[in-house]
């Protein structure tokens, strides 16, 4: 019996002895996760409402995955740009707001949660809604590797689309 306890705890040492080399592993600090990502989605915001594609297109990962509402996937920093400038076409004045709501994280993933709020500058509602982003740390700092986002408002059928449907279905 005495055998036993001794090789337990020589083995105990051992094992104990051989991690003292291996690296530590970070812990993160969720409210410096929360606060980084909240930074991202301030200048997102700014950029948006400036119209400045390049400092908005800064937030996504080159390989990133934009699902956006009533379209396909935007695969690619390509196609996240082709969109976007259609879409700031569009929005000329128009002001985005974007509130972090809830984060997640761990290891070099991240997640967040929020709404947003797109306004005119005479403050009229344009577009309002939700969103959801996925992060992954590259090179030290988070990009935005996959976002959805859909409105709250309900669709606007135009009248022309209406009567060609309704046509169609006669």
């Amino acid at each position: 019996m005495k055998k036993i306890s001794i090789l337990g705890l020589t083995v105990g040492v051992i094992l104990m002895s051989a991690c003292s080399d291996c690296p530590e592993v970070e812990t993160l600090n969720i409210a410096d996760v929360k606060a980084e990502i909240v930074s991202l989605e301030k200048a997102y915001s700014d950029a948006s409402t400036g119209n400045d594609i390049e400092a908005l297109l800064s937030y996504y990962a080159d390989d990133a995955k934009s699902m956006a509402p009533n379209e396909v996937t935007r695969v690619g920093m390509s196609e996240i740009r082709e969109a976007t400038v259609k879409e700031m076409a569009g929005d000329i004045g128009n002001v985005s707001v974007m509130e972090v709501q809830n984060v997640w994280a761990a290891g070099e993933i991240a997640v967040e949660s929020g709404t947003y709020t797109v306004t005119s500058l005479d403050g009229e509602v344009v577009s309002i809604g939700k969103y959801m982003s996925l992060f992954e740390k590259r090179n030290g700092k988070y990009v935005c590797i996959r976002d959805i986002w859909n409105s709250d408002l309900e669709l606007e059928e135009d009248e022309d689309d209406l009567s060609e449907m309704e046509s169609k279905e006669l």
